[in-house]
């Protein structure tokens, strides 16, 4: 198991400045990875979505999804892509329930199977409860499916 933070996702993700959307991300040997984000209120989707009631757009949980997703797929634990997995696919995505500033968002992701140059995982993201014994809230979920080639 790995953990990377702050300058070293770099590392693994092409993404930078204002659509890095990863604090954290733990990559398994188990073909698993968690990924980490809080949402502080500034980021730029917030001020249009919706300004009297702030809240992360769905395309934006699916963006957190796929980011932790290239972290596995580039990951030295998985090792067998090339260049940057390009997202080609969304299906079966569920928005639950709504997520605001100040949320933790911890996102996982399980690999499917891989078909030729195409890779399929499927992800979950929950908003981290404050309470320590309270369980996590289901908030969305998807299947992705990635070009590596």
């Amino acid at each position: 198991m790995e953990t990377y933070k702050g300058e070293q996702i770099k590392d693994l993700l092409p993404h930078r400045g204002s659509m890095l959307l990863v604090d954290e991300m733990i990559l398994g040997e188990d073909n698993k990875a968690t990924g980490v984000y809080t949402f502080k209120g500034t980021e730029w989707f917030f001020c249009g979505h919706y300004p009297d009631e702030p809240l992360v757009p769905g395309a934006i949980l699916c963006e957190i999804m796929a980011q932790v997703s290239c972290g596995l797929l580039k990951s030295p634990v998985q090792a067998k892509t090339h260049g940057n997995p390009y997202l080609t696919n969304i299906t079966k995505a569920v928005f639950r329930k709504k997520v605001c500033p100040g949320d933790k968002l911890v996102v996982e992701i399980s690999f499917i199977q891989r078909k030729g140059p195409f890779w399929f995982v499927a992800g979950k993201a929950f908003i981290e409860s404050e309470i320590e014994d309270e369980q996590r809230t289901l908030c969305a979920e998807s299947e992705l499916t990635f070009y590596c080639g």
